[in-house]
Order: C-alpha cells, then structure tokens, then sequence
C-alpha cells in the first residue's frame, strides 16, 4: 500500500496533438488521491528531480520514435536509469487492425525496448493515433497522403481510448509495485 504521494511525468512529443491526447488519458487514469502527474510537452522539460516515475511518448516517425523523444532519453539517462519508466507510442499503421500491422507494432515496440540500453522500460504501450490531414502543411498532406496509399492507413481518429485506459491501469500497478519493492 502506498502510503505517501508519489509523482509521476508524463512527458510526450506530438506534432499535432494525438499523442498529447493520449498522454493526458494516461494522466486522467493514473492521477489520484495518492498520486500527483504531470503532463508536458518534451519541449518543456529540463530536469526531472522530484518525480517518482516517468513516461514518455512519442508517435512514429519513419519506423522510429521521433528524434526528439529519443534525445530526451539520452540527455536524461542517467536520472531515467534510476527510476521507474514507461513508453509509449503512437502509430497509424496499428489503425489497420491486420495481422501484418500487428506484427509491425510488435518490431517497433521491440526495437523502442532495445534503443536504449541502460534505460529499460516497464511496459511500452502501442496505440493507434489519428491523423487530420487539415492540420498539416502541403508537403506533409502529400507526403501523408503517399504513405496512405501505401499502407491503408485512413484519415480519422483511430485512438481506442479502452485499450489507453487499459494499458494505464496496468502501468499503475507495475509502478506501484516498483515503488512498494
């Protein structure tokens, strides 16, 4: 039993705002009498001293976390290697819902658990994001619009806020596990 508040970061890179919203769903179900989250934007991060735990997320960006969330980990090491982490990411492919998007989400979860040696996560949760092509530029329309013919992927809000919420409650008890050890 937690008998003293702990303080969790929620941390997350998000172009357009997908993975912001699902950053603030995680905060929603992990936020408590016992717990204190904050939500912030990798931009807006400098230190993490006082927080118990920390999660972080960003969508995928051509079969990688974007560069931003991975050079918050790396400048963050030393602090992340001590304490409690979760990852998270956000990609249109798993909106297809196939067996072969399946397994894509599968390799990059497993290459996001192996990117960073010595800063191992306690789960990584995967989720599809959504896409709204109005919010960006030309060149990113077009350049989504190719990725879509490629994949399948549609336009739309693909989010499964159950699974988020799913994945969340499952991250707070392996958090409040560590913290009770």
């Amino acid at each position: 039993m937690i008998t003293q508040n702990r303080k969790i970061l929620i941390v997350y890179a998000s172009q357009f705002g997908s993975t912001g919203g699902i950053a603030d769903a995680i905060k929603n179900e992990l936020s408590n009498e016992n717990t204190i989250v904050d939500t912030k934007p990798i931009k807006d991060v400098t230190d993490l001293v006082g927080y118990d735990a920390v999660i972080i997320g960003s969508p995928i960006q051509f079969d990688k976390w974007t560069p931003k969330a991975r050079e918050f980990v790396r400048i963050h090491r030393d602090t992340l290697k001590q304490i409690p982490v979760a990852y998270f990411f956000t990609c249109m492919v798993l909106s297809l819902q196939t067996e072969k998007s399946k397994r894509q989400g599968q390799v990059y979860s497993e290459h996001l658990f192996n990117a960073f040696t010595d800063v191992k996560p306690l789960a990584i949760g995967k989720f599809s994001g959504a896409l709204d092509l109005t919010r960006m530029s030309i060149f990113l329309r077009l350049a989504f619009r190719f990725i879509m013919a490629l994949t399948g992927a549609k336009e739309g809000d693909h989010r499964d806020w159950n699974a988020i919420r799913a994945w969340s409650k499952g991250i707070d008890q392996r958090l409040s596990f560590v913290r009770e050890s």
